[in-house]
């Protein structure tokens, strides 16, 4: 699995269709990203900067990483 460290939203979107993710689409304020039956949120258009933990806890959240350490 890729470390993230301070990755921008364009990339990380790169990332999770490079793993099998479709989209994004966008629905209300966020966008989202499908694949299978897992969807992810998107970070807003106006963070393009992402924090280390945040891609880390959307894809814990969408049952894609071990939750041990």
């Amino acid at each position: 699995m890729k470390i993230f460290q301070h990755i921008n939203r364009t990339e990380f979107i790169e990332y999770l269709i490079k793993i099998g993710f479709d989209g994004p689409y966008a629905v209300g304020r966020h966008q989202f990203m499908m694949r299978g039956d897992s969807t992810i949120k998107i970070p807003c258009n106006n963070q393009i900067e992402l924090d280390t933990a945040i891609p880390y806890k959307i894809l814990k959240n969408a049952g894609l990483l071990n939750s041990k350490k």
